[in-house]
């Protein structure tokens, strides 16, 4: 070829082969693009990223027309679930009531996870499947705004929103149940629409289902969805107002009152025409003034979380809102609560100032009817109660470690009004001397009386009162306060007092463990080892409650902190109802035992089989393998003896099982010595069985059960009596 001609074809060649390679980087970019938009949507679910490059895919000559398609899908799909991140911006603006169910199955989840309810999918044993909860771990939520409501009775309209994630399983049943159930309707908007029996609209986009009694109410959904800025619920000034109760929740709810309270103002008025308390009623708590209730469920890792909030308008006249009102809690009030308390109640009542001193002189002040009402509606600022577990070496006292402390403004006028109703009581009570007697405690001087025998400790202090009945509580508060710890550097209660804010008038926190101790203290020896076992489930878990008021808001809150793993509670209660776990080990010397099955119903089996002997020998089997546990040997014990299938056939071996429990228990319980008492009686030691059964009728006293065991005991003293009539006769 000729040199001339050679250079520009080897030009162009050049020039094909770069465009080659550019198309060929595009198309690669494109995809690129299009892989990283699906990772970050689907693994990391960053959305705004992804949008941005599924946009840019779809607009990618250079990609095949399938990946262009799925781009364009995805990116709308992308759009609506940015629409959807915040259910009110879609739902008009005159809602009157407003629910959300935000992510069940994952709160839900996370909560059974921690119950230790949640199986691990690899290790079989008690557990809910993960894959049972699938198809709701990704359910993103649901909404309904009811915005009219039929005074006559008739069904109330609005709209409901539901969004499936991203279960195609879940989707393709909706739409399946709509197709099937439905009749096909001209679309609204770009998105198919059936009819539901002439009474509903439902449609379906690409991640919603929108369903209303109105199509506009429909339509009004699409359309702020796809970028309508106007009014919607989110605006609404009643949700403004509340705000700070809408956070990250399973349940939200919220009720705007004001759109209905025209038609209650008027019912209420005529029927206050026909009954004056009505009117009453209405003068009193001034419905009209109701702005709204709002309220949240929070479930999940951390536990549980309610909140409920009342609030009315600005200039409210609602009289029993503000007879409640009380003013917030100081903080000297949590510090005056000891650390490692096992629960405490804190309420305020009045807020600190002067008030009028009592009458009469400093020696001897007067008190007077009109004192008990200063106390209660100015002197007293607020009432802490709260109770300690017991200390080591206590030994279970006979009195549980409870103190009220009383914050006042005037300490004199307190310390009168109390010597008073303490030296009156104790003095009508044990006919005592009205003065009380002078002690120590914790380098502090203390009054003590005593009301029915029982000590009563009041120490006052300028502004604080303290009242026991246990010396030892009184020592142990003072102490701890001398060290500077309360409950507001107990790490039990940390993050639930902060969860329940500064602001409370009323607080409440219990530590189920801790209160468990105090229990045991003071519980029969056949409860404590359930006790026991409560407290070792519950160490962590926290349950407290709070109330506050503002000028126009009364909030309620409960919550229940770290909560407990049950699954060894239920692996436990699961094997011994089914008996996984053997209770006796077979005699070799006994083969007839040795198939027999386990516990009673075995024992039960040999006796019908008419293997007396072998039937005794699995009994006395059975009760070695209960080993300590006094209750399992009392329950053993009474039914050998009462029911019909052992025919009184084993009353000498249920004797013996008896007399093991009451050794165990140091004959403390009511129920085990009314077993044994059977037992001895059906033995033929009568005198013996009224002996057992009296001791356990006074033991029932103290528990309300005395009508339980009365019944036997007339039984057994009418035996006694005609057994030793008969031996006068003989003799």
């Amino acid at each position: 070829m000729h040199p001339t001609l050679r250079r520009p074809l080897r030009s162009l060649g050049l020039c094909a082969a770069a465009l080659a390679l550019t198309a060929s980087a595009h198309a690669q970019g494109g995809a690129d693009a299009f892989y990283r938009a699906h990772y970050l949507h689907n693994e990391e679910g960053r959305l705004e990223d992804a949008l941005e490059l599924y946009r840019r895919a779809a607009q990618d000559d250079g990609l095949s027309r399938e990946l262009r398609s799925k781009a364009r899908a995805a990116a709308a799909e992308i759009r609506e679930d940015l629409a959807c991140a915040d259910f009110t911006r879609l739902m008009p603006a005159e809602t009157i009531l407003y629910v959300e169910l935000d992510r069940p199955g994952q709160r839900l989840g996370g909560l059974l996870e921690e119950l230790g309810l949640l199986a691990d999918g690899e290790t079989p044993g008690l557990g809910i499947s993960p894959r049972l909860l699938e198809a709701a771990l990704d359910l993103r939520g649901a909404a309904v705004a009811i915005t009219a409501i039929d005074p006559q009775g008739g069904p109330p309209e609005g709209v409901l929103l539901l969004h499936p994630g991203n279960q195609d399983a879940l989707r393709g049943l909706i739409e399946t149940a709509v197709g099937n159930g439905g009749q096909p309707v001209e679309p609204i908007g770009d998105s198919p629409t059936w009819s539901i029996e002439g009474e509903a609209f439902v449609t379906l986009t690409r991640r919603l289902v929108v369903a209303s009694r109105q199509r506009e109410a429909i339509a009004g959904v699409l359309s702020k969805m796809r970028g309508d800025r106007s009014a919607s619920f989110a605006q609404a000034e009643s949700l403004q107002r509340a705000a700070d109760l809408r956070g990250d929740d399973l349940l939200f709810f919220h009720l705007n009152a004001e759109p209905v309270m025209p038609w209650i103002q008027q019912a209420l008025a005529e029927e206050a025409r026909r009954d004056p308390e009505v009117g009453m009623a209405m003068a009193f708590l001034d419905p009209e003034s109701l702005a709204g209730v709002t309220g949240r469920l929070g479930v999940g890792r951390t536990g549980l979380a309610l909140d409920v909030a009342l609030e009315l308008e600005e200039g409210h006249q609602n009289l029993a809102f503000n007879l409640l009102r009380t003013p917030a809690l100081e903080e000297r009030s949590l510090r005056s609560v000891p650390g490692g308390v096992a629960f405490f109640l804190a309420s305020s009542l009045n807020r600190p100032g002067a008030v009028a001193p009592p009458s009469g002189d400093a020696e001897r002040p007067i008190v007077t009817a009109m004192d008990f009402g200063r106390e209660v509606f100015a002197n007293i600022v607020d009432v802490t109660v709260f109770g300690l577990p017991p200390s080591k070496g206590s030994n279970g006292a006979p009195i549980p470690d409870v103190v009220a402390s009383i914050h006042v403004n005037d300490g004199q006028r307190s310390r009168a009004l109390w010597d008073f109703v303490l030296g009156l009581v104790s003095k009508s009570s044990d006919g005592a001397a009205a003065e009380p007697s002078h002690e120590r405690v914790a380098g502090v001087d203390v009054e003590r009386y005593s009301i029915h025998g029982v000590p009563v400790y009041l120490h006052t202090g300028d502004h604080e009162l303290l009242l026991t009945a246990s010396r030892s509580a009184l020592e142990r508060t003072l102490a701890a306060r001398e060290g500077g710890s309360s409950v507001l550097d107990d790490p039990m209660y940390g993050e639930s007092l902060e969860a329940l804010g500064r602001d409370r008038n009323l607080v409440v926190l219990v530590s189920p463990a801790r209160c468990a101790a105090m229990a045991r203290a003071h519980a029969p020896a056949h409860d404590r080892a359930e006790l026991d076992r409560a407290a070792q489930v519950l160490q962590d878990t926290v349950f407290c409650f709070g109330a506050g008021q503002t000028d126009t808001r009364l909030s309620l809150s409960a919550r229940v902190a770290n909560v407990p793993d049950v699954s060894p509670l239920l692996v436990q209660w699961m094997e011994e109802r089914r008996g996984a776990v053997a209770r006796y080990a077979p005699a070799p010397a006994a083969p007839v035992t040795a198939n027999a099955p386990a516990g009673r119903d075995g024992v039960a089996d040999l006796l019908a089989a008419g293997d007396l002997s072998a039937a005794r020998e699995l009994a006395r089997v059975h009760a070695k393998q209960l080993g300590q546990d006094a209750v399992a040997l009392n329950d053993l014990a009474w039914a050998l003896l009462t029911e019909e299938r052992f025919g009184g056939a084993l009353d000498d071996v249920a004797l013996t099982v008896s007399r093991r429990s009451n050794e165990l228990d140091a004959h403390s319980s009511w129920a085990l010595l009314d077993t044994l008492a059977l037992a001895e009686f059906r033995g033929g030691d009568v005198e013996r069985a009224v002996e057992l059964q009296r001791k356990a009728v006074e033991l029932a006293r103290d528990s309300g059960r005395e009508a339980e065991v009365l019944a036997p005991l007339e039984r057994y003293e009418k035996a006694l009596v005609k057994r030793r009539v008969r031996t006068a006769a003989d003799a």
